[in-house]
């Protein structure tokens, strides 16, 4: 059982990647030698839409106990440039009701990552409107979630035609080592604009985000120790206190 003698909670693996897509964050933790269990996404079997590809993660965190989990719910219907359709039956939409299913699901089983005393990550793009759901404010609320904020033009991604790309990532996490994603354009470039076929090329990660990631992800443990061993240095001096205020109360 990895993890006690860091933060007092066990961890089986080490990463969960889920929406995963091509799983590109997978390769990179991986490579970096940290150990992973299989990617999860709809292409390998699992549709966390439903409420059988909910149940079926919430026992594979529960079971596997991954030290982070990283989701990547789906964009579609989140992203400022979608319009859907006119009249009372726009939000009956199967694609529509699919997406939102999706999203409501990662937020709750981040939830149940944050309940296990484990940690999580949720990406979407900066100006989702994902975050506004209901779901995602009661998740953020929660103590030590914050939100970790990335341009990819940061890590050198360009455009086809060599422009830098701006490309916003969000991050809703409770990993402090994560803060170290928080990179945000210079504004010292021009940059190329995010639409057609620019903006299906920017979905999957580049590898310099992936490797960024990953190497976060290797400070984690000792981090976490740090601040343990920072959080009891601070409170042996008040349990001394209180075990004389003890004594004093009892003589």
């Amino acid at each position: 059982l990895k993890g006690v003698k860091y933060f007092g909670v066990s961890y089986y693996a080490f990463f969960l990647e889920i929406c995963a897509g091509t799983a590109v964050l997978t390769r990179a933790v991986r490579i970096a030698g940290l150990s992973s269990l299989a990617p999860v996404a709809i292409l390998t079997g699992t549709d966390l839409a439903t409420e059988r590809g909910y149940r079926a993660m919430l026992q594979l965190i529960s079971l596997k106990r991954p030290f982070h989990t990283h989701f990547a719910p789906s964009c579609r219907i989140f992203s400022q440039a979608y319009h859907p359709s006119r009249g009372p039956d726009a939000q009956m939409e199967s694609d529509y009701q699919n997406d939102l299913r999706l999203a409501i699901n990662v937020a709750k089983l981040a939830m149940h990552v944050y309940k296990q005393r484990l940690f999580f990550c949720i990406e979407n793009p900066i100006r989702s409107r994902i975050y506004l759901l209901q779901v995602y404010k009661q998740l953020r609320l929660q103590a030590g979630v914050f939100f970790v904020d990335l341009n990819a033009c940061m890590l050198g991604r360009v455009h086809q035609h060599g422009l830098p790309m701006w490309k916003g990532y969000r991050m809703m996490t409770n990993g402090p080592y994560m803060m170290g994603m928080g990179i945000l354009c210079n504004r010292l470039h021009n940059h190329g604009q995010l639409v057609g076929k620019a903006t299906t090329h920017s979905a999957e990660y580049d590898w310099k985000f992936c490797k960024l990631y990953s190497k976060l992800l290797r400070l984690g443990p000792q981090m976490m120790k740090t601040i343990r061993d920072v959080y009891k240095d601070q409170l042996r001096p008040m349990l001394s206190i209180s075990k004389l205020s003890d004594l004093r109360t009892t003589v």
